[in-house]
């Protein structure tokens, strides 16, 4: 069936019609090499640079990223259980957790993208094309990215977290906007806020028939053991 523009074709998907205007082009990559992470990591401090001290008049129906939501998201996700004690547990895993988070008012805000991962990533030929999926992007203070992409590059993918790949991650975001004293002091909250953020959504759900809540909560207790001195000093002495 055709359009009004010539240009187009209307189709249908699930019964409903779509048509597409324009795309971008290029692809998901499963592996990121150096030069693509430079890209990537560049564009987010950019985003932050030009979101930094940004509040959107509709920022309230967004779903923040604080510790009060996400608490408020591991109650209802508990509820799910039929077991209560199992949900009981759960819950108070958050609790206890949220409770040693250090998040100060002062931590500068803008808006964030939310879930900055290479799932939302387009490259062609070697070069960044794309950032796409911004259905978690919210107003809130701008080092949860970082925390976000130090979870899922530093760690989630392999056994132990990699410090120097932090590091690097850390200097070239520093390039483009230099992080604050505090900023450098709390990564530390950030890594671990979304981290129980992800356990709160999946804590009754399986990820991929992985039980995601236990592999995240034996991350938090790496994150215990290293201390947060020395996860401090590891990324910037």
């Amino acid at each position: 069936m055709q359009s009004h523009n010539k240009e187009n074709i209307i189709q249908s998907y699930n019964r409903k019609p779509f048509i597409i205007f324009s795309y971008l082009e290029g692809r998901h990559l499963k592996n990121i090499n150096d030069a693509q992470m430079y890209q990537m990591i560049k564009h987010l401090a950019l985003l932050h640079k030009i979101t930094k001290g940004h509040k959107p008049i509709n920022f309230e129906y967004r779903e923040p990223r604080t510790k009060k939501f996400c608490l408020k998201v591991a109650k209802t996700e508990s509820k799910r259980f039929k077991n209560k004690e199992k949900g009981k547990i759960k819950l108070n895993r958050i609790k206890t957790k949220l409770n040693e988070l250090m998040l100060p008012e002062k931590l500068q805000k803008g808006v964030i993208h939310g879930d900055f991962d290479k799932a939302n990533i387009k490259f062609k030929k070697n070069k960044l094309t794309g950032i796409l999926d911004f259905d978690d992007s919210t107003y809130t203070f701008l080092i949860y990215d970082l925390g976000a992409v130090l979870l899922y590059w530093t760690r989630f993918y392999v056994k132990k977290l990699d410090f120097e790949k932090a590091k690097k991650i850390i200097k070239i975001y520093e390039k483009y906007r230099p992080l604050s004293k505090l900023e450098k002091n709390n990564i530390f909250d950030a890594f671990q806020l979304h981290t129980l953020m992800i356990m709160s959504w999946l804590m009754y759900d399986k990820w991929k028939g992985k039980d995601l809540f236990k592999i995240l909560s034996g991350i938090l207790d790496e994150l215990d053991s290293i201390g947060r001195d020395k996860f401090y000093k590891k990324l910037f002495d």
